[in-house]
């Protein structure tokens, strides 16, 4: 298991929107805004853990594509795939 908070992911959520709207594919500033509205600083780990939470919040479509850009990110950071 994995600890997100090693991860070095954004740790204020000023930095996590603009995080989002800039390194996720087909997410912008709202989208981010709205999701880091809802979710604060446990939004990895609600991706992580919850994922169909995400689509409460943001269009179907969009949260697709959200979470496809956090495996990435989460492949990434941890190496694995």
């Amino acid at each position: 298991d994995v600890d997100l908070d090693d991860l070095g992911v954004p740790s204020d959520e000023g930095a996590l929107v603009r995080y989002l709207a800039h390194r996720y594919k087909g997410v912008g500033e709202k989208t981010a805004e709205s999701l880091v509205e809802k979710f604060g600083m446990e939004l990895f780990r609600t991706m992580q853990e919850n994922p169909d939470a995400i689509a409460e919040v943001i269009p179907q479509k969009r949260a697709e594509q959200v979470l496809e850009a956090w495996r990435a990110d989460f492949a990434r950071r941890t190496g694995r795939s």
